[in-house]
């Protein structure tokens, strides 16, 4: 157990950083790429937040759960794009037709 919650943290810890060998790695070692930590984020939230696009090509590759949400309801999307994020904060609603809006970024896209 302490084992997996350790290989979650180098994940997370490795796609903040964009460092997709050591990702690559962790995957391989079988770390849980869904894995989260302190307030529900995930490898894939923190890549997308940090805006490492390769790094969040595998996580999702390998399966990450793009629909996951942190303990404040924020999802990858919403770590992805800055704006996103400010209007989630003043209380917008994301809904279909805000993600019709982005579609085409290709730094959001992955996460649609």
């Amino acid at each position: 157990m302490e084992d997996r919650l350790a290989q979650g943290k180098a994940l997370r810890k490795a796609a903040r950083e964009g460092d997709d060998a050591a990702v690559r790695l962790l995957l391989r070692q079988k770390a849980d790429v869904n894995a989260s930590g302190s307030k529900g984020f995930s490898a894939l939230m923190n890549a997308a937040y940090n805006g490492k696009e390769a790094t969040a090509r595998l996580l999702v590759e390998a399966g990450a759960n793009r629909e996951a949400k942190t303990d404040a309801g924020c999802t990858a999307l919403l770590q992805a794009c800055p704006q996103l994020r400010t209007l989630y904060a003043s209380g917008t609603s994301v809904d279909e037709e805000l993600r019709a809006a982005v579609r085409g970024s290709r730094r959001i896209e992955l996460f649609l």
